[in-house]
């Protein structure tokens, strides 16, 4: 349900659209064109003379990045270096990690949702949440509301390579029993498959 003076206004389309490139550019920081163009979904035909044209009035900055095959964009003004230090269990649709090809550029972190694939060719589960510890994807965990046990049940639990295992459970654990909490579920199960369960089932049972 909108107001009458919302449905009435009427928004140029190449105004729209660069908007809509210039938020996308904004809360990415550092993208690719193509990161920029997902965002919002736009097409390339909308998205490249929008970039260019961002470009030209001062409010976009070419940038190069070290690895990176295609020229990337940053907000003028931006504060170099910013860092981002948050901790938090990620579902598959959230926007850090929804456009994998850039979760691959930025975190060297592979990433599937595997929910449409035969239960025999899974590598990590049905329905795996990214784990960001502290700015870095550092493992997985395949999740399930399990509502006769009354219990947030880990299927599975994977870590990253040359991640202290101990360190990424204990962490993992605390954001769990948030989870669990909000979801209106008495606690935290820890099956058997992965090799982040033995660390996480002590963890959860230390809290």
């Amino acid at each position: 349900m909108l107001p009458p003076e919302v449905l009435a206004r009427e928004v140029d389309e190449d105004d729209a659209v660069r908007q809509l490139t210039l938020r996308a550019a904004t809360a990415l920081d550092v993208a690719t064109e193509a990161d920029i163009r997902d965002y919002f979904r736009l097409a390339a035909g909308q998205a490249k003379p929008a970039i260019a044209k961002l470009v030209a009035d001062g409010e976009l900055e070419r940038v190069d990045v070290e690895g990176w095959s295609a020229p990337a964009y940053l907000r003028a003004g931006q504060t170099i270096p910013r860092r981002d230090r948050g901790t938090a269990l990620l579902c598959p649709f959230d926007p850090l990690i929804f456009f994998r090809p850039r979760v691959q550029r930025l975190f060297e972190f592979h990433y599937r949702i595997e929910i449409y694939t035969p239960a025999n060719k899974r590598q990590y589960g049905y329905y795996v949440w990214p784990f960001l510890l502290d700015g870095e994807l550092v493992g997985r965990v395949d999740l399930k509301a399990d509502r006769s046990a009354d219990a947030l049940h880990v299927a599975g639990a994977f870590v990253e390579a040359d991640r202290p295992p101990s360190l990424v459970a204990d962490a993992m654990a605390g954001e769990l029993q948030t989870m669990a909490s909000w979801l209106g579920l008495g606690g935290v199960t820890v099956g058997d498959r992965g090799d982040l369960v033995g660390p996480l089932r002590r963890a959860v049972a230390r809290r």
